[in-house]
């Protein structure tokens, strides 16, 4: 586990390097938010951040679950959303 970011921590509060007074940081209040300020990275930044926040959420479930039930949970609607709305 050497070297795991998870990034979106680290860019949507502010953990790290990121000004927090920046508008779309300080206004991200739901998912809706932050996909809607994500969609003012270039592509090559959202694939990037797609393929952190797909690692985060793969390494949670499968720190919190049983490994079944974390194959479930990488499954679901929510992963999926998140691929579609960063890709």
């Amino acid at each position: 586990m050497t070297g795991y970011n998870p990034v979106s921590f680290k860019y949507l509060t502010g953990w790290g390097d990121v000004d927090l007074s920046a508008a779309p940081v300080a206004q991200a209040a739901t998912i809706e938010d932050v996909f809607k300020a994500l969609k003012k990275f270039s592509a090559k930044e959202k694939a990037y951040l797609r393929d952190k926040w797909r690692e985060a959420y793969r390494f949670y479930a499968g720190a919190l679950l049983e490994d079944a039930d974390a194959e479930i949970a990488c499954g679901d609607e929510y992963l999926k959303k998140v691929e579609k709305e960063l890709s």
